[in-house]
């Protein structure tokens, strides 16, 4: 994983545990989430509102959500909990 990814994890109660260059970091169980291989985090560059299949999504300039693909229509695929979207790409920048 990349530089801040965790090499072990371990969820107790309303925390995650993670270890990462023999750090080791402690979070709300909320505020984090497993990647997929293919996903990776990316950041909104301006405020957007997406509407797709009855799922109505505000983002937030700044905010990260993770790019699942591409589309054939120059759009990203990204997911936002448990939300999959279709976002253009001009709105997302790499981390």
């Amino acid at each position: 994983m990349g530089k801040w990814g965790p090499r072990r994890k371990k969820v107790t109660g309303p925390c995650f545990t993670g270890n990462c260059n023999q750090k080791i970091g402690y979070f709300p169980s909320n505020c984090v989430t497993e990647l997929d291989t293919n996903e990776k985090p990316v950041r909104v560059k301006c405020q957007i509102e997406l509407n797709e299949d009855n799922n109505k999504v505000f983002l937030v300039p700044e905010q990260i959500v993770f790019k699942v693909s591409d589309d054939l229509r120059g759009n990203a695929i990204i997911r936002v909990g448990k939300a999959k979207l279709s976002c253009p790409n001009k709105y997302l920048k790499d981390m």
